[in-house]
């Protein structure tokens, strides 16, 4: 049995989060970017939302605008470090479904993409 970071692998199944997924169903298996990209985008949504609400606060004194401002940049926030996470994100696709993975860091994904590819070229 192999064990690489949340994934296992034993006699050519990948098991994670409770799940077994055989080498054979996997399509593909690859360090997926779009996560931390996606969420970088949204977080300067809300820090743009966030601004022009406390603007309009600062013009208006409406409290509806100081609620939103502090909604948005809170979320702003959150998102934020989100995306600046050390963790790194798999993608592997079956016949059926696609599945992230979550890895704490790069090299780990690339332990995890490496170990499952090999069980890949196996079956």
């Amino acid at each position: 049995m192999v064990e690489v970071g949340p994934v296992q692998i034993e006699n050519g199944i990948v098991r994670y989060a409770g799940n077994n997924y055989p080498a054979n169903r996997i399509l593909s298996i690859t360090l997926d970017h779009n996560q931390k990209l996606k969420t970088g985008i949204i977080s300067g949504i809300f820090w743009v939302a966030g601004v022009s609400y406390s603007v309009d606060y600062l013009e208006t004194k409406k409290d509806f605008s100081f609620e939103a401002a502090f909604f948005f940049i809170a979320f702003a926030v959150v998102a934020l470090a989100y995306a600046l996470s050390k963790k790194a994100y798999v993608k592997m696709k079956t016949s059926d479904k696609s599945v992230i993975i979550k890895a704490p860091d790069k090299n780990t994904a690339s332990q995890i993409c490496n170990a499952v590819s090999e069980q890949i070229a196996r079956a």
